[in-house]
């Protein structure tokens, strides 16, 4: 009956404003009729009573339930007609005839026939009508269908009818489904409502010990008396009032409410009642018990006895709210001491749910409460609870216990009473119970979702929209007035990535009044801007309209927009113009005409200077005019461009394991911002991701020249890029189609395009061309790469800011020709900026005494990889990219930001030239894989290292980089009995004993660790004073002698697993080499020193122990009480020193199972680097010029090393 009535309010709260003015008089009507009978029945839970809606509708529930059991109450009948009447419009009946019962009566027809109608008038949704009528209907109904019939709506049948054709075959579609339905609903249906009386009468047992809160420490009163006794006592908790048994605490927070404000005592007695049906007695209203009968059991006419088992109370409202003001009163303003977590939200909780929290939610010492910007906002407060909720379901999935679980349980112990008695041990309360008993962090879980469906109650929402704002450094949750999701992400991933602040209740930005966040609910919203491009140039680009643009509060016309971390404030003037400014710099929207190759796109340019600044947004979007043609092969094909390209990816996954997928263009775009300089109007990216942005963008505009030129870039940064000019599946719909094909095969596949040499004349401009030079002496190549490197460059006042010096010209021809592998250079002399950029541009040439150096006194090289610092790495990329791109037009060569490109199984060495950039420890990560190995050691003699910082890359500290992957052991017994005796003996230094091991295959391996044990124990004794810093976990008494160099490992501990680890460099998570042997002897020594680490363990084990082991190891103990109770081990052990050993070997052979070994190693050098690879390098610290490195061994030298 709960379940149902239930059910009924919630399907009346839809019409709740319908049928509020005709149940407003309610409470007044009952009392005036003096209606009680089975009132007592109908109680509200704790959790419903915060909202006023379901209270009235409750109250009406009851009223239509006994009208429909033949009340004669006229005033009262006429009100539940009054709603029927009202609903009666909103419901779907059918036919009821035999012929058309798949067809639906209209509405007049209903109300016109009063065989339906009176019954309908006097019982609707009770257990009267549901005796008679049956609702029947598919599950997913689509409400959103234009037709409306009974295939997409529920719609009531005659049960008597569906009874005779719920067997029947029919040819009609709509009739078989309705047959169908019935015949699988109707039995269970019938068997679900029993008749009903309202004479029948019910006797009253007290069963002592039955009932869960018979004892007075286990109820509500008993807590409200210790919250008020204790008020300012800081140390009371939750297990001193509740105790461990989360029952109590469901007992207390879960109330049972009726409405009767002139009750004499305040509350009634009530709990379960049990009913007889012909010696089968069942209980309603007991938890873990169900009757499977909606109807409520104390008018069930079929029972043959009603008895009532008095277990509980059930408290009217006023009198309790009552008697929680003057707790609240009687504080006196002072906040509650204690801070304990589950007292202050009992509290709480009674707060929201009887009215009080707005008044005194100051008292409650929570500080989550004290941090939200309106400490008794419920909206605010349901979010900050969300939250919590989460956030504990996140890091508690060992028992898998989830909120819907807790919210089931929270409902069943609300509606029904806790008993000691006739528990149902199989029923899935019960075990959910269980679950919440095995750790005390649940009884805060349980009141957070106690709390969690008050406050959905209060707030009638189930979720609260809000947006999660970042300012002054930490998250702050602002409830609007209005809510957009899209609002929400782009606010959360702003305010994450730039500084906003709030002063007096206003958000701002670097000054700038964005939010005015006084109100509960502020207004918070984005805006939309359209800028015209300035000038006379024209473009096919109408105007450029920004979306998401914060609105200045301060001024009137004043906006600001985010784009790749750069701000764009937009000023409107009062002639109507528009003054824009990026970066604080003034500027202006633009339609620029570069070159041949770029022309006329819209784009930012400087006021002040020639420069130009190309944005490419997702919330940018241009009108690009058609010119009055349609052709969808020119200015748009059927399917986007960018999703008919497909680029390789790589990533690593949640483990940190490369891998590789294929990805379309169309899911790699984001925004970017890229920098055109004056005079020379180079297309000069820094990254990857700005090429792929630029693509999209020059689809979305329509400029082919500028698709071209970024395409060709983009080749050459990429390892694999795929077009699908056909649908994949079908092969025949044409999906790269007219110019858009023409230009893609124009870039990969020129031979087959016309008029190729007239664009070959555009676009060859574009590309500095280094293949001139091939003949010339170094230097003088040198001195020529630095005049083209000024194009690069951005120019002011009519000078390049950077300009090769003769030093660094110098510097860079020590590099390519000095004997010695390694420079210095001193800190600022351009090496990253101008050194490094002009190395690979010399790489890249065909220069035959530059390659001839650079071969190393070996073979000539095609592949150069760049080794820096993992802080430097994304400048050295933006300096390879921005210098190197756009080379030698159409030569063949490739540009990797990710040397996990090597890790595919297609990816080739050689062929062409191929440059990588990569930090030192990806490198050596990367040459742990045997397959890489097999791609790259054939090929070393090709390759070329120079490493930045070089210094770093060989600091003794940072030399290895190691990866140790572990598997689960596979001891049998005998291994792990002779590993007891081995770590027994040396522990206690009995020596070692032979004849245990002469049945082992190896004797000669346990002698030796036996020694290697005895060792270990030395090193931990008290003599030493010291500890080998290859220990891993261990606890405060293992570790007495230890002040530096311990690795505590707080998952190990819960993992009751000792795992020391000898770390070199801990490059990446996991990187240690495990010593098996030394953690199974200092698993004995935590064992025999630290009993108590393992008392959890031993608790689930336990029941494991054999009889035989028993009797054998530990006969002074009592094997059921052993076995079957609850003692921890460190208490056996303390009670029993003798049975310590036989414990301590139970154990051990528990965890030595547990244990991981490991199962490969892998180590990489930089030393093995250096040999193994033609290596040069530079750096800004004093460091040793002639290295040794393979050029030692190639030449076979035998002189000494410096």
């Amino acid at each position: 009956f709960s379940e149902f009535n239930a059910w009924r309010k919630n399907q009346l709260l839809a019409f709740y404003g319908g049928i509020k003015d005709r149940i407003a008089d309610l409470p007044s009507a009952l009392a005036r009729n003096k209606v009680t009978k089975y009132r007592d029945y109908y109680f509200m839970p704790q959790f419903e009573i915060g909202q006023r809606e379901l209270i009235d509708l409750h109250h009406y529930t009851y009223v239509m339930d006994m009208i429909s059991m033949g009340v004669n109450k006229k005033e009262l009948a006429t009100m539940v007609a009054d709603v029927n009447k009202h609903l009666v419009y909103h419901i779907y009946f059918s036919q009821n005839n035999r012929n058309n019962y798949h067809k639906m009566m209209k509405t007049d027809q209903f109300v016109s026939a009063r065989k339906y109608m009176n019954v309908f008038l006097e019982t609707f949704l009770t257990v009267s009508w549901f005796t008679e009528f049956v609702a029947l209907g598919f599950a997913d109904m689509n409400p959103r269908e234009k037709e409306i019939n009974s295939m997409t709506q529920t719609v009531f049948y005659s049960i008597d009818l569906m009874r005779g054709f719920g067997y029947r075959q029919e040819y009609e579609f709509e009739k078989e489904a309705i047959n169908q339905m019935a015949r699988t609903t109707i039995r269970r249906y019938d068997a679900t409502f029993a008749q009903q009386s309202v004479d029948k009468p019910y006797r009253v047992v007290i069963p002592i010990g039955l009932g869960f809160t018979y004892s007075k420490y286990n109820t509500l009163m008993h807590f409200l008396n210790v919250a008020a006794t204790y008020w300012a006592n800081p140390d009371v908790n939750n297990i001193q009032v509740f105790g461990k048994d989360v029952r109590t605490l469901l007992a207390i927070s879960c109330q049972k409410i009726f409405f009767a404000p002139g009750h004499g005592s305040g509350y009634y007695h009530y709990g379960p009642l049990e009913v007889g049906y012909y010696g089968r007695p069942s209980q309603d209203l007991a938890v873990t018990q169900r009757s499977g009968v909606v109807t409520p059991s104390v008018a069930n006419s079929g029972a043959q006895r009603n008895t009532l088992i008095v277990t509980d109370r059930v408290y009217e409202y006023s009198y309790l709210r009552g008697i929680l003001r003057g707790l609240f009163e009687r504080a006196g303003g002072r906040r509650v001491k204690s801070d304990n977590s589950v007292l202050n939200l009992l509290l709480l909780s009674l707060q929201l749910d009887f009215g009080l929290f707005d008044e005194y939610a100051g008292l409650l010492n929570i500080p989550f409460m004290q941090d939200l910007q309106h400490e008794a906002d419920t909206r605010e407060l349901q979010v900050e609870i969300a939250n919590m909720i989460y956030d504990f379901d996140r890091k508690h999935t060992e028992n898998k216990i989830m909120r819907s679980h807790v919210e089931g349980l929270i409902f069943e112990v609300s509606y029904k009473f806790l008993v000691n008695k006739g528990f149902h041990v199989k029923d899935e309360m019960f075990k959910i119970i269980s679950t919440l008993n095995t750790d005390s962090d649940y009884q805060e879980y349980v009141l957070l979702v106690k709390i969690y469906m008050s406050l959905c109650s209060i707030n009638k929402s189930v979720e609260v929209d809000y947006y999660k704002m970042k300012v002054d450094g930490s998250y702050n949750i602002v409830i609007p007035s209005n809510y957009s999701k899209k609002t929400s992400a782009y606010l959360e991933n702003i305010t994450s990535n730039h500084s906003f602040a709030v002063h007096d209740g206003i958000m701002t930005y670097d000054g700038i009044q964005v939010y005015d966040l006084r109100p509960h609910q502020p207004e918070i919203n984005l805006y939309k801007i359209k800028l015209e491009p300035n000038g006379d140039t024209q473009s096919m680009v109408k105007y450029i309209e920004i979306t998401n643009a914060f609105q200045a509060i301060s001024t009137n016309e004043q906006y600001l927009i985010f784009i790749a971390d750069n701000v764009i404030l937009v000023d409107i003037c009062e002639d109507g113009n528009m003054k824009v400014r990026i970066n604080k710099v003034d500027a202006q929207a633009s339609a620029m005409f570069f070159n041949e190759a770029i022309s006329f796109i819209p784009c930012f340019k400087f006021t002040e200077g020639d420069d130009v600044i190309i944005f490419t947004s997702k919330n940018m979007h241009f009108l690009v005019d058609k010119g009055g043609q349609f052709c969808p092969d020119y200015y748009g094909m059927k399917h986007e461009l960018m999703e008919c390209i497909e680029s390789l990816e790589v990533f690593s996954d949640l483990n940190d394991d490369p891998k590789c997928k294929n990805e379309k263009l169309c899911n790699l775009v984001t925004e970017s911002k890229v920098t055109v300089y004056f005079p020379d109007y180079l297309l000069l990216v820094t990254s990857r991701q700005q090429l792929i942005n630029l693509l999209d963008y020059a689809v979305y505009i329509r400029n082919l020249g500028l698709f071209i030129l970024v395409l060709f870039q983009l080749k050459r940064v990429s390892f694999k890029l795929e077009y699908r000019e056909r649908d994949p599946q079908t092969r025949k719909i044409v999906q790269i189609t007219g110019p858009w094909k023409e230009a893609i095969l124009y870039v990969i596949k020129p031979s087959v395009v016309k008029d190729r040499e007239h664009y070959d004349d555009i676009f060859n401009k574009q590309f500095t061309n280094l293949k001139e030079h091939k003949d010339l002496p170094l230097r003088e190549f040198i001195e020529e790469l630095c005049d083209k490197f000024k194009r690069y460059q951005r120019q002011v006042d009519g000078e390049y800011q950077i300009i090769p010096r003769e030093k660094q010209k110098r510097f860079l021809e020590r590099i390519i020709t000095g004997e010695e592998c390694f420079h210095f250079s001193e800190v600022g002399s351009g090496k990253t900026k101008v050194i490094m950029p002009l190395l690979c541009q010399i790489f890249l040439s065909n220069n035959t005494d530059a390659h001839k150096h650079l071969s190393r006194g070996g073979k000539k090289k095609d592949t150069l990889i760049i080794l820096v610092p993992e802080h430097l790495l994304p400048d050295a990329k933006a300096q390879v990219y921005r210098h190197c791109l756009n080379l030698n037009f159409r030569d063949e060569y490739k540009i990797y930001d990710d040397i996990l490109y090597l890790l595919h199984e297609e990816f080739k060495l050689g062929g062409q030239k191929m440059i990588f950039v990569t930090s030192f420890n990806q490198f050596k990560k990367i040459l742990t894989f045997e397959g890489v190995c097999r791609k790259v050691m054939p090929h070393r003699e090709k390759m070329l290292v120079v490493a930045d910082e070089v210094d770093d890359f060989l600091d003794r500290d940072k030399l290895v980089f190691n990866i140790c992957s572990n598997k689960a052991n596979s001891f049998d017994r005998a291994t792990v009995e002779y590993f007891h005796e081995c770590s027994q003996a040396a522990y206690h230094g009995t020596g070692h004993r032979g004849k245990a091991y002469e049945s082992s295959p190896n004797p000669t391996y346990w002698k030796e660790l036996h020694a290697k044990f005895v060792a270990i124990n030395a090193e931990i004794q008290d003599a030493s004073k010291s500890l080998n810093k290859s220990f891993g976990v261990f606890n405060e008494q293992t570790l007495r002698h230890c002040t530096t160099d311990i690795a505590h490992d707080i998952e190990g501990y819960k993992a009751l697993i000792a795992r020391p680890f000898q770390s070199v460099n801990r490059a990446m998570p996991g990187s240690y080499y495990s010593d098996v042997e030394r953690t199974i002897f200092l698993t004995f020594v935590i064992l025999s020193e630290d009993t108590s680490k393992y008392d959890e363990l031993f608790q689930n084990e336990r029941k494991f122990i054999t009889f035989e082991y028993w009797k054998e190891f530990l006969p002074e103990l009592d094997y059921d009480e052993l076995v079957y109770g609850h003692d921890r081990i460190s208490e056996v052990v303390e009670r029993h020193p003798r049975m310590a050993g036989g414990l301590i070997r139970f154990m051990y052979g528990i965890i030595l199972r547990r244990m991981e070994v490991r199962d490969t190693s892998r180590s990489v050098n930089s030393v093995d680097i250096i040999f193994n690879f033609d290596t040069i390098g530079f750096t800004g610290t004093p460091f040793l010029d002639n290295y040794p490195t393979s050029d030692y061994i190639r030449r076979g030298r035998f002189d000494d090393i410096p």
